[in-house]
């Protein structure tokens, strides 16, 4: 078995080799190549994620297919290992189909209120969308424009006060509280207990820090005093 890191040859044929084909002849291409150092599509140093025993055991591109090797004892016992590990899965997707049915219950009396900023969708906010974002202790008002990492997991917004310049637009991650579409705000002008409750639901760290949520509440409060 070769104990050092070789490459194969970069022609055409093996540049071009899809992963995942398995022939039980080397582990280069094999779908069952357990990560390691890679390039195009070979595992040049990999371990047989069918062989978690060897996990410890480093194989490379060409190593002879152990399973190739095996008696015919082994080769059992691996698949019934793999058809436990299969019947473990669908229990587990059994549990959670159940538990997904229970929660749908509560969607029926559950209020319209908006969604959690870490259970946002990426196209949340959409070029054109009039938002709400927070910033120096002050809730502003802007619309959305296209930007960096729009819809992946940004969002970019500009108005006269914050116009968009040759460096881009003001704007913040998606997934934070700092920004609300109005839709969202508004029901939270007619709804501020909740607005609080969502906050501290929303309270964990962001960038490393956490937010001034009380800060942010009480900005909230004064803007919808003053509307």
């Amino acid at each position: 078995m070769p104990n050092e890191l070789t490459e194969p040859i970069w022609n055409a044929e093996n540049i071009n080799r899809k992963s995942g084909s398995t022939t039980f002849e080397t582990c280069g291409w094999c779908e069952f190549a357990g990560g390691g150092s890679c390039r195009y599509n070979a595992h040049l140093q990999t371990s047989c994620s069918l062989l978690p025993e060897w996990k410890h055991h480093v194989l490379f591109w060409d190593s002879p297919c152990i399973w190739k090797h095996q008696g015919k004892a082994d080769i059992e016992q691996g698949v019934e290992r793999l058809r436990g590990q299969a019947e473990g899965y669908r229990r587990s997707a059994q549990r959670s189909d159940e538990w997904a049915n229970k929660l749908l219950t509560l969607r029926f009396c559950a209020d319209p209120i908006p969604v959690l900023p870490d259970n946002r969708k990426a196209d949340h906010f959409n070029e054109g969308d009039n938002i709400r974002f927070y910033l120096n202790g002050v809730w502003e008002s802007a619309s959305v424009v296209y930007g960096y990492r729009h819809h992946d997991g940004c969002v970019s917004f500009a108005s006269e006060k914050f116009p968009a310049g040759p460096n881009g637009a003001t704007g913040c991650g998606f997934a934070t509280p700092t920004v609300l579409l109005e839709s969202e705000w508004q029901y939270f002008h007619e709804h501020p207990d909740v607005f609080l409750q969502w906050l501290q639901r929303s309270d964990r760290e962001y960038n490393g820090r956490h937010l001034p949520m009380e800060q942010m509440y009480a900005a909230f409060v004064e803007a919808c005093a003053n509307a």
